[in-house]
This record gives structure tokens, C-alpha cells and sequence, in this order.
């Protein structure tokens, strides 16, 4: 993660780790994610995309669904 976004997601997660970043409706029970878990998850999906040779900067497509994984790969 290097954009401005992450950047700002990496400090947020730092100061406020419990505190509430995404509501999302799973199997139709509302769950949150909390900053902490939203930078882990974008972490480790920037780390699968260092494993395919993927860079900052470089221009990716993604073929997900609006989402929590939409969310974590477009700031991943």
C-alpha cells in the first residue's frame, strides 16, 4: 500500500485500531470492519499482488463486486 488513501488509512488504523471503517452486509447480517482488520486485509492483498510481479503505480483491472474486497484491493 503507497497511495495517499493507504497512507491515510495506515495512520487512521494506527490511532484509531477498534474504531468502526466499513459496514457491510454479509448473508444479510450487517458486520463491521474495524480500521485495524481494514488495513491487515489491504496489507495482505498488496502482498499477493507483490507475489505477481505487481508494483505501486502499475495499472491493475479488477473484476470483483462492490464490496469489502472491492474496497481492500482498490487501496491495496
Amino acid at each position: 500500500m503507497s497511495s495517499n488513501a493507504s497512507l491515510l488509512l495506515t495512520r487512521v488504523a494506527e490511532e484509531r485500531p477498534t474504531q468502526k471503517a466499513l459496514l457491510y452486509s454479509e448473508g444479510g447480517v450487517d458486520c463491521w470492519l474495524t480500521y485495524a482488520e481494514l488495513e491487515a486485509l489491504c496489507n495482505q492483498y498488496a502482498q499477493g499482488l507483490r507475489t505477481f510481479g505487481i508494483r505501486p503505480g502499475d495499472k491493475v483491472l479488477l473484476m470483483e463486486s462492490q464490496g469489502v474486497r472491492f474496497i481492500a484491493l482498490t487501496l491495496a
